[in-house]
């Protein structure tokens, strides 16, 4: 039963946080797509990149939009690539290269999420659009590879990737979560939109009104671009957040279901086990009684006894609890699997419980007649 509570105590905190986590920008005005670009009609870097900006285009022309950016990426529901970075300047072994984050972004991206920029700037459209050896920065990057010093005026290049030549940081930007919400922030490079030109490409739309009723015309001018694009995964930032931490909902839900039944199931045996333990102490009830003893303090020797036995039986559940969460541990977003306050939360609650269950008994052997007691066999 404790394993069950605390695990609903756990998840149910987690999912708090999840569910006030925005990920590192306001996701309420922004709507969120996928497209594909066949590779039988765009072959090259240049064809998706050209195909990519007329659809951004077009999705800015709509009436109710403020603005579009194109990325592989599509914040909170993953996309991009990893590649070792090598830093300029550094003698590293190529083997002890650490590994980032990147993927290519069009002009509007940062601005479209509304996220802030640190330093520098952001692209141009003339960069944005073309092989330019430029590069945004998240703050996590600039710190982990420039770590007190400005990381604006840098070179860095991707060493596995098929343009590994250097890039100069342009500028830095705020964190921001681009895989599911429940995950880290990484070290992340923003590169020109060809640089990660590939076939299945996210677009995010800033509304100027409420996202979901952009979707229709959404469609309509990718289609309108090119009929032949499928368009997918069409749905708002925060339909995207909330997905992102269905487990955690899942189980809080899962674990207080089955802990709220357990309490019930507990409460009634617990409560039974005292009736009958009281039942056998009507004699030495009545002894007390008869010799002045006052009714709080066997009224708190009965409960005491309970709550003796409830500790043990709280300890034993504390230690299958802490050996069943670790095991869920990863599912815990921000909360270690042997925090202190729900531990300490649900055995309160589970003494709260044994009080009131040993209580009831009890005052109905304290009211009897001490007599009746004596004489009971």
């Amino acid at each position: 039963m404790l394993v069950l509570l605390v695990g609903a105590a756990l998840f149910t905190r987690a999912f708090l946080k999840l569910r006030e986590e925005s990920g590192g920008f306001d996701g309420r005005p922004l709507l969120t797509l996928r497209i594909y670009l066949p590779e039988a009609a765009y072959a090259t870097d240049d064809a998706k990149t050209r195909r990519v900006e007329d659809v951004v285009r077009r999705i800015e022309a709509l009436p109710g939009v403020e603005q579009a950016g194109a990325s592989n990426l599509v914040p909170l529901d993953g996309g991009g690539s990893h590649a070792t970075v090598a830093i300029a300047g550094r003698d590293v072994e190529h083997a002890k290269e650490p590994s980032a984050f990147y993927t290519g972004v069009t002009a509007h991206f940062f601005r479209t999420l509304g996220t802030r920029l640190l330093g520098g700037r952001g692209f141009t459209a003339a960069e944005a659009s073309t092989f330019t050896p430029v590069a945004v920065v998240n703050a996590t990057f600039a710190s982990r590879f420039w770590p007190g010093e400005t990381a604006l005026g840098r070179r860095f290049r991707l060493s596995d990737t098929h343009h590994p030549e250097w890039l100069t940081v342009i500028g830095v930007v705020a964190d921001f979560k681009g895989d599911e919400i429940h995950n880290r922030v990484e070290a992340s490079a923003y590169l020109p939109y060809p640089y990660l030109a590939v076939s299945g490409t996210g677009l995010v739309v800033r509304a100027r009104v409420g996202p979901a009723a952009l979707a229709p015309l959404v469609r309509q001018a990718v289609h309108a671009a090119d009929p032949a694009l499928p368009v997918f995964r069409l749905a708002t930032m925060d339909q995207v957040r909330r997905a992102g931490y269905w487990e955690q909902r899942l189980f809080s839900q899962m674990f207080g279901v089955f802990g709220a039944v357990a309490l019930a199931l507990a409460a009634i045996g617990i409560y039974g086990v005292l009736s009958y333990n009281v039942s056998q102490r009507l004699r030495e009830i009545g002894v007390r009684m008869a010799l002045g003893a006052r009714h709080r303090h066997v009224l708190a020797l009965v409960i005491g006894q309970a709550l003796a036995l409830t500790a043990a039986g709280i300890a034993c559940g504390i230690a299958a609890a802490l050996g069943v969460n670790r095991l869920l541990g990863r599912l815990l977003y921000e909360v270690s699997p042997t925090d202190p306050a729900s531990y300490a939360l649900i055995a309160l609650f589970l003494a709260g419980v044994a009080v009131l269950a040993s209580a009831l008994p009890a005052r109905r052997a304290l009211d009897a007649d001490p007599l009746e007691a004596l004489r009971h066999e």
